[in-house]
This record gives C-alpha cells, structure tokens and sequence, in this order.
C-alpha cells in the first residue's frame, strides 16, 4: 500500500511540474483503494471469505464505473458474485498463500467469524484460543476474549467493509495491529503488557468505510 500511495503522488506531482502529462484520475480510479487491498491481502493471508468478498465489491464497483460490460444495473451481479465468492472462499480458505505462516481454517479449532447484514457475539469463555478470522460486511462481529485461555501467539485476521468489529482480549497480553484502513479507522485502547515472554496477539487485514476496536 506505501508503494501503490508513493506511485499516485509522483505521476500527479510530474504532471503538477508540468514533467508529463498523464492523469491516474480515470473513472473508477479510486477502486483501487479497495481492490489492491485485497489482492495484497490474499497474497499475505491467503484466501479467505474476507478479503474475496472486499476484492469483489471492488471489482463490481470498478466496472460500474468504467460501464465495461454494458449492462444498466451492473448491481443486479452483487448477490450472484456475492455467493460464489463466499463459496470460493469456503471450499479454498487458507489454500493459497505465500508465506510459510499457520493458515486460519475452519475446521472448529480457528473458526471463521462473519456477520453480513446482521450482528455476531462470538465468545470463547473457558475456552482455548488459537486464533480465528473476522469478516464484518455492513454488519457487527463482537469478539469476546475476556475469559478465553491464550498459551501461545495468535493472529486475527479481520476484514471489515461498512461494519464494525470489537475485540475484548483478556489481561497479560502483548498485542500488535498491523491493519489497512480506508475511509475508516482501527482504534487499540488494550495496554500490552511490557512482559515480552507473554503471548502475543497479532491483528492484521483490512477496513474500509468501517471501524476495528481493540479493548
């Protein structure tokens, strides 16, 4: 994202210095504020219901801009699209990634939270915690840790577009956050603790028009 940020600002300077001219403002430009997200999400994470759905709302968004396919109402594709990336992202979660990194499954034990439309309270009282993916598509996931028992590092991997997600964690934790905002913010108000041999909690992926809080 730093590159792709660098890339905008020095074709728009050259043409400001009269260097060149060339715009990057074509329609749909700002699509890529979105799509790039996701493939360099995939790229990292691998795939996941997530970031195949923020890649298609992009996509979709993309093409209504550039009217490539001709088609009045481009949206009538969103519920269609909409279920085969979900699917897409079921059946080959975690199959393709390019880091050699633990993928997230959902096989019970790393369970994918999504809440699209509606709301999900997800709560791991008592319960071992070895990390989990969080999908939130104008909607809510309310992760609660509070009470979970964590022994080792973890990752959550959180995807949220025109949602919310809240993660409570419990006490004697370190936590880092290493999410992508776009038009919209991640919030940590959880005090790491300076014990470096505690686990650690590693939140990572993408927010766009949405919001991620850490408590």
């Amino acid at each position: 994202m730093g590159l792709v940020f660098i890339a905008f600002g020095v074709i728009y300077l050259g043409k400001a210095m009269d260097w060149w001219d060339y715009s990057i403002f074509f329609d749909g430009w700002w699509t890529l504020f979105i799509i790039v997200p996701a493939i360099l999400s995939i790229v990292k994470h691998g795939v996941s219901v997530g970031n195949l759905l923020v890649l298609g709302i992009g996509c979709i968004l993309l093409i209504d801009q550039r009217e490539i396919l001709g088609i009045d109402n481009v949206w009538k594709l969103c519920v269609p699209v909409g279920l085969i990336l979900i699917g897409g992202g079921i059946i080959f979660g975690g199959s393709f990634r390019l880091k050699n990194k633990p993928a997230v499954s959902t096989d019970g034990s790393l369970p994918n939270e999504t809440a699209i439309l509606g709301g999900r309270e997800p709560n791991y009282s008592n319960l071992e915690f070895k990390g989990t993916s969080c999908t939130a598509i104008m909607g809510g996931v309310d992760l609660n840790l509070k009470a979970a028992i964590i022994r080792q590092d973890c990752e959550i991997v959180c995807y949220c577009v025109m949602g919310g997600i809240d993660i409570l964690l419990p006490p004697n934790l370190r936590v880092v956050t290493n999410v992508t905002p776009i038009l919209g913010g991640v919030e940590n108000r959880y005090v790491s603790s300076p014990d470096t041999n505690q686990p650690t909690v590693t939140i990572v992926g993408t927010v766009i028009m949405g919001g991620i809080d850490i408590k």
